[in-house]
């Protein structure tokens, strides 16, 4: 649930009122189109979440990592709330994203 971490503890005043998703940011078009790119991370599971990109092996949809971050929170923070997420799973995402922000911001 966006604004209640897994422990059901809020998280005040932190997440944005509109989720980046959203928000149309061709950065978040970007990130998404590097899902495909990242099949030991990221999964896409029509019985998960009905298809929303998760983290492999847990319910924790990969846009909450970036409403968390864009909300001001630490990956540590992040990873804390979402302990079934592994750090090197995140990092792994986080370089994919910034990668292709990059390309995209030079083309």
């Amino acid at each position: 649930m966006i604004g209640v971490s897994p422990r059901s503890e809020p998280i005040p005043g932190q997440l944005p009122t509109k989720p980046l998703a959203a928000t149309g940011h061709s950065e978040y078009r970007c990130i998404m189109n590097a899902l495909d790119s990242l099949p030991d991370t990221i999964v896409s599971d029509p019985d998960i979440l009905g298809g929303t990109p998760v983290f492999r092996g847990t319910r924790v949809p990969v846009a909450t990592l970036f409403e968390h971050l864009e909300s001001g929170c630490s990956l540590d923070e992040f990873l804390d709330w979402f302990p079934t997420v592994k750090r090197e799973a995140a990092v792994e995402l986080l370089m994919e994203a910034h990668r292709r922000v990059i390309q995209a911001s030079a083309a």
